[in-house]
């Protein structure tokens, strides 16, 4: 009897010290985004599958490659505003939900002024930028493409913001059932036909997310009030500017790596069977990827609330259960089906087998530095956060330079690696600081 009690008891600890109940409270409103991510993710995964098999891989290597500039035009144009906007809106619906309207509204105005200045930047540098992917006849659709992914970005942040999951899983499934129509259908037709498409699943994103975020909730609608106040936009501005200069810093530094790779000989081939790895890296943060919406909210709510410290930590350590703990599991087992997963895509894609395995080492990484950035938000460490980003976009650029010419795409994904862990060591002593200083003031 005393041995089961002292088992029993064991367990309990070992619980509290893993996140105890606090994991329940990450995933119950979480359960509707992992449900949403895994038909969203599911879906789009098939499709880019069957897309990499129809297109082989030097258009595919194409797609990879315009995606990351996608992804940069969207970060220019969101102005950083789509991280810091979930932690916004949760602090403000709970002291005013009318400013918290009015902040919606300055959200998007901004990220629409921002697609502005993306355009006007594609009328300058776009064709040299495509041509580094060796789609320089993309200007246009890439541009829409971009904006409208950055203004999704700001509609599903403010769903996040407002805890409202079971919407935003809504928005995920839809996502994945367009994404699946969209590239399965125009496979065959070609990479232009597949961007096309793309596009056109952005807009109709931007219709169904802005629907989700109007419905009623306990009675109460939320329309974003588009009446801008310039204590607002400085206020945005200087919240948004930290996230802005980090994407500035690591995009670029991916875009740099994917470029580099392209001009090898049989560049493109290589860049195809990375994007191929890089699907399944995606597949590995799954987790990570459906529950962080709801994370920083959450902790800057338990910070707003000012409740103890105890709670915070054990949240915190909730959060790296479950987006280190889960992605080592997943990413044992795509690492140890690499040979068979490498195929998947069709035999030309065989050489993507050691990409696969360095990228599920990566992945562990980005799980750990996706706990370690939200802490340091939530905490208000963005100097920190932006510090350790700036070295991530570094480590990565000059490991890529080093690595690419002689190993091709194994050489980018260990320069993945090689960031991320560089960006988890300087990150880690500013977090471990500021717990230590919630403590103090908190408790």
């Amino acid at each position: 009897m005393q041995l089961r009690l002292r088992i029993r008891g064991a367990g309990r600890l070992a619980l509290d010290l893993l996140g105890g109940t606090h994991i329940v409270e990450l995933l119950r409103p979480a359960s509707h985004l992992i449900a949403g991510a895994v038909v969203s993710r599911g879906l789009g995964f098939i499709a880019y599958l069957i897309a990499a098999r129809a297109l082989g891989p030097q258009d595919f290597g194409r797609l990879t490659g315009l995606q990351i500039i996608v992804a940069v035009g969207a970060a220019v144009s969101g102005l950083g505003l789509a991280v810091i906007a979930p932690k916004t809106i949760a602090q403000l619906r709970i002291i005013d939900l009318d400013e918290a309207r009015r902040i919606g509204g300055s959200l998007l105005a901004m990220t629409a002024a921002g697609g502005l200045l993306v355009a006007f930047l594609a009328v300058l540098v776009g064709r040299p930028a495509l041509a580094t992917v060796q789609v320089p006849g993309l200007v246009v659709v890439t541009v829409g493409l971009a904006v409208a992914t950055a203004l999704g970005a700001i509609l599903t942040a403010v769903l996040y913001g407002l805890e409202a999951t079971a919407d935003a899983a809504m928005a995920n499934v839809a996502r994945g059932i367009l994404t699946m129509i969209a590239v399965v259908s125009q496979a065959a037709n070609g990479l232009g036909a597949v961007v096309i498409a793309l596009l056109a699943v952005e807009v109709a994103m931007l219709v169904v997310t802005g629907a989700l975020l109007t419905r009623s909730r306990d009675g109460v609608r939320f329309v974003v009030r588009l009446r801008l106040e310039r204590r607002d936009l400085q206020m945005l501005w200087q919240l948004g500017m930290p996230a802005l200069i980090g994407s500035a810093a690591v995009l670029p530094s991916m875009w740099l790596g994917q470029a580099l790779l392209s001009s090898q000989p049989g560049g493109l081939h290589a860049l195809g069977q990375f994007g191929l790895a890089y699907r399944f890296y995606l597949v590995i943060l799954f987790v990570p990827a459906a529950i962080t919406p709801m994370v920083l909210p959450a902790l800057a709510r338990t910070l707003a609330e000012r409740r103890s410290s105890g709670t915070y930590g054990r949240l915190v350590r909730a959060n790296l259960v479950l987006n280190v703990g889960l992605a080592a599991i997943l990413a044992l087992v795509v690492a140890g089906s690499a040979p068979v997963l490498a195929n998947v895509g069709g035999s030309a894609y065989a050489g993507a087998r050691p990409i696969i395995v360095v990228l599920a080492v990566a992945a562990l990484a980005a799980g750990l530095n996706n706990v370690l950035s939200q802490a340091a938000i939530s905490m208000g460490r963005i100097r920190a956060w932006l510090l350790s980003d700036i070295i991530l976009a570094v480590a990565l650029a000059l490991a890529a330079v080093a690595l690419v010419p002689r190993w091709l795409g194994t050489g980018l994904a260990t320069a993945y690696v090689i960031g991320m862990v560089a960006t988890c060591v300087a990150l880690l002593p500013a977090v471990l600081a500021g717990l230590r200083l919630i403590g103090k003031d908190v408790d």
